[in-house]
């Protein structure tokens, strides 16, 4: 009976631990990873343009999440937190009606170019209205 009660605290201890393990963030990367990374010339310093090029990189990946969460939230019409096919058809069809609208580049240059001397001049480009996007 005593064999019993110590497996079963074990065992209740192991599931305690691994279901803390899987609900623990992902761990944030070694100070050191990070600084060898951004340290691309390999002389134990960060420069002006390494930190940059670092920090750069950071907000394009924190934009690309951003970005990721916006087209995912734009696709959930009825904000279910999860996209049906019907849902991924509808946001198909409406990328290609997209698609069919814009212009060529010779067309947009016609209608932008409004004197049609073969020349697009500040003024005219800017009196061009962009068509509003969807």
């Amino acid at each position: 009976m005593k064999v019993s009660i110590v497996k079963m605290s074990a065992l209740a201890l192991g599931v305690l631990f691994y279901t803390q393990s899987q609900a623990q963030p992902t761990q944030r990367p070694d100070k050191e990873e990070v600084f060898a990374k951004l340290d691309t010339s390999k002389d134990g310093q960060l420069d002006k343009a390494e930190f940059k090029a670092g920090a750069k990189l950071r907000k394009e990946k924190i934009a690309e999440k951003k970005d990721a969460r916006k087209a995912f939230d734009r696709m959930d019409s009825n904000d279910n937190g999860t996209i049906e096919f019907d849902e991924f058809e509808k946001a198909g069809e409406a990328r290609e009606k997209r698609r069919e609208e814009r212009m060529n580049p010779d067309e947009l240059f016609e209608k932008i170019d409004s004197n049609n001397d073969g020349f697009v001049s500040l003024e005219e480009f800017k009196a061009h209205k962009r068509p509003k996007k969807n």
